[in-house]
């Protein structure tokens, strides 16, 4: 599908489904950015290692990381 056809049905998305779109690009965006893609693949390669966290370590990094703006 090429760019004009994507921005065609888009005009026929509802405004709620394209600030979804939105935050969806705005994600895809973030970790194309050189230091994401860094932590995620230095997470990857600790995990490989058999470094995992909890469910709940995860929540708290996460709202760590929000308090940052991150």
């Amino acid at each position: 599908m090429s760019l004009a056809e994507i921005k065609q049905e888009m005009k026929a998305l509802s405004r709620d489904e394209r600030l979804t779109l939105a935050e969806y690009l705005a994600v895809l965006n973030h970790l194309d950015e050189p230091t994401v893609r860094e932590e995620v693949r230095s997470a990857m390669e600790r995990m490989d290692k058999g470094h995992k966290i909890s469910e709940e370590e995860v929540y708290a990094e996460h709202e760590r990381l929000l308090a940052e703006g991150r």
